[in-house]
Parts: structure tokens; C-alpha cells; sequence
């Protein structure tokens, strides 16, 4: 695959990834990052830009988006990236405080309820500043809600119920198209 067109500014995956991590690189002192859902390492590659000496890791359950994020890294002997096939379950494989920021884009809308309170718990976790989500967001919700295949979360709620204490700013995504232009949010939580 070719990352060219994923990455270019002018459409919204590429505004998207902007989006993303400029917020995650917000953080101060950046030395390590975890990208859960990496799919074929658009954010990475990105980020690579604004942190050119953080170790990345990326996972996800697609084997073939991690072979193809690989070859990319590979050829650009970028070697300071790791890179695994895995689910979320497979989090607690990580050490506490692990990486400076966690983050996501588009992976926890397909998380069902019954696991999203432990994969908030697990982020909260292996995190050490911040955690960035680029997802379905609604304030307020009194219960979960099911759109057109992809869970909303009130992620205000979520980080209060887990950690009372986090600082959680959200955003409208710059994702302008379908349900995101209703529920598509950037939130930033400052563990």
C-alpha cells in the first residue's frame, strides 16, 4: 500500500492525522508513544515528523496493515518503531506507565460496551502524561448508543468513573463527513 494519498493534507484522513497528532505531540517531553489501532501507520508516519527521536510503538489485529506500516519504517531505516499484530485485549501485556501518551483514531467506536470500561482502565495504565482519542463522542449520554455500526461514548464520563482526577479537553474533529460530522471529537486527557 501506499501511504502518499492516505497522508496527503487536502482530504480528511490527511486532516485527520494533522488533528491527531499535533495533539498528542502537545505533550511535553514525548519520548514514547503507543498507537492502539495503528492500521498501516498513517499517524505514525506522521508523528515521526514531530517527534523524530520517540520510540512508537503501534498495534493492531490487522496483520496485513502491520506488514505494510513495516516495509514502510523498513525502508525509511527508521528503526526506533515497533510494531505488533494484537487486539486490545492484549494491553495488559504492557507495564504501567509504559508510554508518555496512548492514543487512538477511530478504534474505540468498535469496542462494544462490555469492554470499553477495561480498555479505559488499561489505557489509563500504561499511560504516563496523556491520552489522545480521535472518536465517536457525545456529552451527556445516559446510556451507550449504536450508530450505524460504531459505538458513542460519553468519554467525559468514562474518564471520571476511572480516573477522577484527569483533565479531559475535547475538540470537534476535523473529519467533516457522515456520523463524524455529529460525533466525530478529539479528546486530550491529561492524566
Amino acid at each position: 500500500m501506499t501511504h502518499k494519498g492516505y497522508l496527503h493534507p487536502n482530504n480528511d484522513r490527511g486532516r485527520a492525522h494533522m488533528q491527531v497528532t499535533q495533539s498528542v505531540s502537545s505533550f511535553q517531553g514525548v519520548a514514547s508513544i503507543l498507537d492502539v489501532g495503528c492500521g498501516v501507520g498513517g499517524n505514525l508516519i506522521k508523528l515521526r515528523e514531530f517527534l523524530p527521536k520517540a520510540k512508537l510503538t503501534g498495534v493492531d489485529i490487522n496483520a496485513t496493515a502491520i506488514a505494510s506500516t513495516k516495509e514502510y519504517f523498513a525502508t525509511n531505516n527508521d528503526k526506533n518503531v515497533v510494531l505488533k499484530s494484537m487486539d486490545l485485549t492484549k494491553l495488559k501485556d504492557f507495564n504501567d506507565d509504559e508510554f508518555d501518551v496512548v492514543f487512538t483514531d477511530a478504534v474505540l467506536m468498535f469496542i462494544a460496551p462490555s469492554d470499553i470500561d477495561n480498555v479505559i482502565q488499561d489505557f489509563i495504565r500504561i499511560a504516563r502524561q496523556g491520552i489522545v482519542l480521535h472518536e465517536y463522542h457525545q456529552n451527556s449520554l445516559k446510556t451507550d448508543y449504536f450508530d450505524g455500526g460504531r459505538w458513542v461514548y460519553d468519554y467525559v464520563q468514562l474518564f471520571e468513573k476511572h480516573h477522577p482526577n484527569a483533565k479531559v479537553e475535547i475538540r470537534k474533529s476535523v473529519v467533516n463527513a457522515g456520523s463524524w460530522s455529529t460525533y466525530g471529537n478529539l479528546i486530550k486527557i491529561n492524566l
